[in-house]
């Protein structure tokens, strides 16, 4: 999936998978957003705050209090978290299953059961809901913490008794290059890169394209504050390596990811590589922290790395 006009990318390997693909019918894009309303008008400088914009409004594909209308067994949900800021921790009500099957730009490599999913600014997954518990008349609701986000309002459907495989996608998984040291990107305060804010004529770090190297992001926000950061980085997608040298979360190992969410005091490991040359941006995902300077420039070319050191 997409974020840039945020489409959908189908292929040979999602062609093949027996799963919900009926845009509109069993396949669902849950696009989530807050919003503010001011005398029932959108006023962002009266809402602005440099930690980055709360909305008391849930907005759901831009409509307040959605719902769908579940006509098949199965509903495949397509999740964008669209907001400045807030991270939504999704759930169902009766802690219901969800199949994990996608994340940013690819399908797991295996599907993943979970009653609980957090997706941040930036962030995209994909699941699979069985509603075979359930009956015509039935509604069930999607709650982030404890506020009701949508219903799913159950109508008669057939019965779906198609499995997913257990394998449905491999990455490529290259090997690192070993003559490159690990890179380390810091997140500071809710402005920075490694100590410094944005500057559309400094280049922060050049990289040979195609050399597959580890990046450690860290945020250096503390506990108390309670900020995560969600790290991406344009024109590349990478693979999850480790959680402050743990494993990562189950359903971020062998996908492709553009976003991280990375809490205070943590650092997270990434294997990146570029296969396309120009100057692209790395930055954090919440939209105020990135406008005010928490973002920089890669330069990938086919010579030779070059690490450079800002001077201002």
């Amino acid at each position: 999936m997409g974020l840039a006009m945020w489409g959908v990318v189908t292929d040979d390997n999602e062609a093949r998978l027996p799963i919900p693909k009926n845009y509109g019918v069993d396949e669902f894009p849950i696009i989530l957003q807050d919003r503010t309303f001011h005398d029932n008008q959108l006023d962002y400088r009266a809402d602005y705050d440099p930690m980055g914009v709360f909305g008391e409004v849930p907005l759901i594909n831009g409509v307040v209090r959605p719902y769908v209308d579940v006509t098949t067994q199965k509903v495949r949900l397509l999740f964008l978290g669209g907001s400045n800021r807030r991270e939504w921790r999704l759930h169902f009500e009766n802690d219901l299953t969800m199949t994990q099957i996608g994340g940013d730009d690819s399908f797991l490599r295996h599907p993943i059961d979970v009653k609980k999913l957090l997706i941040g600014p930036g962030e995209r997954q994909q699941v699979i809901v069985d509603f075979a518990g359930y009956k015509e008349g039935d509604v069930v609701s999607l709650y982030t913490d404890d506020f009701k986000l949508v219903e799913f309002r159950i109508h008669a459907f057939e019965k779906d008794d198609r499995e997913l495989p257990f394998n449905i996608f491999t990455p490529d998984d290259p090997a690192v290059n070993s003559e490159v040291p690990v890179r380390h990107v810091t997140m500071d305060d809710n402005d920075k890169i490694n100590g410094l804010r944005f500057s559309m004529e400094r280049i922060d770090m050049k990289q040979t394209l195609n050399s597959v190297e580890y990046w450690d992001v860290t945020n250096t926000n503390n506990s108390a504050s309670r900020m995560l950061h969600p790290f991406h980085i344009h024109g590349a997608h990478f693979l999850v390596v480790s959680r402050n040298g743990q494993k990562p979360n189950p359903n971020e190992i062998n996908v492709y990811k553009d976003t991280i969410e990375v809490g205070p005091g943590e650092t997270v490991r990434l294997k990146v590589y570029f296969q396309n040359a120009g100057v692209f941006m790395y930055h954090c995902h919440i939209i105020e922290h990135e406008d005010a300077g928490m973002m920089a420039q890669i330069h990938k070319s086919l010579t030779r790395r070059i690490q450079t050191r800002p001077t201002s």
